[in-house]
């Protein structure tokens, strides 16, 4: 009879940062921001199409809006608000990030 034991710990070390989870945009009322959100080919679950929901907040946290897509295995899909929509005006100016979720 063989057997292996092994005792310890195993540990794994990633050098590089984590990626800011948002990124805050300024925008004017001309402009639109445009989410592009991927679901890529996935052999476990290939027919799953998950809703991914968009909240796009303002600088002080308020949600200013909740945008939704559905998007399938290997596909990409954009969402977008233009400034008009968040109801700005000629000359004004707003920051703005999103966060997104899966439903």
């Amino acid at each position: 009879m063989t057997g292996l034991v092994m005792f310890g710990t195993a540990h794994a070390f990633n050098p590089q940062p984590e990626p800011p989870k948002t990124v805050p945009v300024g925008m004017i009322y001309e402009q639109t921001v445009v989410i592009n959100v991927g679901h890529p080919p996935d052999p476990i679950f290939p027919d799953f199409v998950p809703v991914v929901e968009l909240g796009i907040y303002d600088a002080s946290g308020k949600l200013l809006r909740t945008l939704r897509a559905k998007v399938s295995a290997g596909q990409v899909v954009s969402m977008g608000l233009s400034g008009r929509e968040l109801g700005l005006r000629g000359g004004e100016r707003q920051t703005v990030y999103g966060i997104s979720q899966c439903l």
